[in-house]
């Protein structure tokens, strides 16, 4: 473990002071309420230092960020398993590579398997929303950094509040004009982290409205090709953002596991797939039985790699 790192776990202040975002509820044009939720202090206010001052550094980021441990078979063998297949029909047999598919592996191959099959999933949502615009345009809607820990649910809630702000369904005299889509990132810093949204849509009425109950900073990014929607859209899927240290690849990957970060206004439509192939087994990984020793053997490699920092 690095000493950038030591100087973060052990001698910084990590938790903030509040991460309460003022949530009264506010009257919108046409006299609906929108009530934005509250948010609480659930985290305990202690140092992140250890009370016993010299202690086994990966005992405490298992217990710290327990999805680290989870998800650390699967990403330390991304791209070096081969699962064979086996079609019922013609006995034929394959072999194919495959990855994670996880938020915070930056294997570059990983990251084009997570584009392709976000675009694969969410095809006709796009398609719906590609077909409901003329021109696609883009905002981005900010917040103010924050120190850490990363708190998921302040981004949830964010989420839900700027999806009912678009949603003219619910409201007809703000919101967007078409079919839209929204897609959360979040971006590390040494000591704070950077929430914002990505939002794809034909246009916003009544944006100066909802500048004002969103309170922070949108930005309007740039017109998007319709040939290139499916693309942009999907590209938030499979981006991971740049980590300075490992604490920040901890609490990113602690934050984001199972998290919702991508909202389309309209429902995905589910088609029953069939196939002929059936798994019939795994080549080219093997599991260590000693989790603790893979890992501390594993991790520094891994993260130095693929650019997490020291």
């Amino acid at each position: 473990m690095s000493q950038s790192f030591e100087n973060l776990f052990y001698k910084q202040q990590l938790i903030p002071d509040s991460l309460v975002d003022g949530g009264d509820g506010v009257q919108c044009v046409g006299g609906a309420t929108i009530e934005q939720d509250s948010f609480s202090d659930s985290y305990d206010k202690s140092s992140l230092c250890s009370p016993l001052g010299t202690f086994v550094n990966l005992e405490y980021i298992f217990e710290t960020y327990p999805v680290v441990k989870r998800i650390f078979d699967k990403i330390s063998r991304c791209g070096i398993i081969y699962p064979e297949f086996l079609n019922i029909k013609t006995l034929d047999t394959i072999n194919i590579k495959a990855f994670c598919d996880n938020r915070v592996c930056k294997n570059p191959e990983c990251q084009k398997h997570r584009l392709l099959k976000f675009m694969k999933e969410h095809m006709y949502q796009i398609f719906d929303i590609q077909k409901d615009m003329r021109k696609p345009k883009a905002w981005i809607f900010t917040v103010p950094h924050k120190k850490y820990p990363i708190d998921r649910k302040y981004c949830m809630n964010k989420l839900k509040f700027l999806f009912y702000l678009l949603s003219k369904d619910k409201h007809s005299s703000f919101g967007s004009s078409s079919l839209f889509s929204v897609h959360m990132e979040i971006k590390s810093s040494v000591n704070s982290w950077f929430l914002h949204f990505h939002i794809v849509s034909g246009g916003i009425t009544n944006l100066r409205f909802i500048k004002k109950k969103w309170k922070y900073m949108i930005r309007y990014q740039v017109a998007i090709s319709p040939k290139q929607l499916s693309r942009y859209v999907s590209k938030y899927a499979s981006k991971t953002p740049f980590f300075p240290n490992k604490l920040a690849f901890f609490e990113y990957a602690q934050a984001v596991y199972k998290l919702q970060m991508h909202r389309f206004s309209t429902k995905i439509k589910k088609s029953k797939i069939v196939s002929d192939w059936v798994l019939i087994g795994i080549s080219g990984y093997s599991k260590s039985n000693d989790l603790f020793s893979d890992m501390s053997q594993y991790l520094d490699r891994y993260v130095d790699d693929f650019g997490y920092g020291s």
